[in-house]
């Protein structure tokens, strides 16, 4: 992984682009992942065409690189929770989450296929940019974001869960 969760601006709540090594992971295995994947964790949209797996980080299926970022994580927050949700969607219709903010904060990595994304205190607040695999952004809690979609991608969230609010770490 060649991110670096120290470079993180937590005090001063910024976000931060960046990029991860993922390990081969292709369609067919993610797919065998979401139809394993326990009926009571998923939340599925069928009209935005996409799902939510929630607790993907407890699946021993889990890609390497989904464990790496959580131990990663749970060693830098270690006063916080980390969860991982993986958002599957679907064709041109699927849809993501319109412009909002997070109570948590959000380590976000493209995985399969591509997104534009919208941040806000960043210079892509009003102009998207392109998010390929491999490509992960910090969104600390309360900053405004949007994932556009229009195809078909896997997209994984960590999230830095309750308090303290990770800026108390520095």
């Amino acid at each position: 992984m060649t991110f670096n969760f120290d470079n993180l601006k937590v005090r001063s709540k910024t976000p931060v682009f960046g990029n991860v090594e993922l390990d081969p992971w292709t369609w067919d295995e993610a797919l065998r992942f979401l139809d394993t994947h326990p009926e009571k964790l998923i939340d599925h949209h069928k009209d935005k065409m996409r799902f939510f797996l929630k607790s993907s980080h407890l699946r021993q299926s889990s890609p390497k690189f989904a464990h790496d970022i959580v131990k990663q994580m749970e060693s830098f927050f270690w006063k916080n929770a980390i969860t991982n949700i993986s958002f599957f969607g679907f064709g041109r219709d699927c849809e993501s989450y319109p412009w909002h903010k997070d109570r948590m904060d959000v380590f976000l990595v493209q995985v399969l296929g591509d997104i534009s994304i919208r941040v806000e205190n960043t210079e892509y607040e009003n102009e998207p940019k392109s998010f390929t695999q491999g490509e992960c952004v910090f969104i600390p809690r309360g900053t405004h974001h949007q994932i556009i979609t229009g195809k078909s991608r896997v997209t994984f969230s960590f999230g830095v869960e309750g308090q303290p609010d990770p800026s108390t770490y520095i």
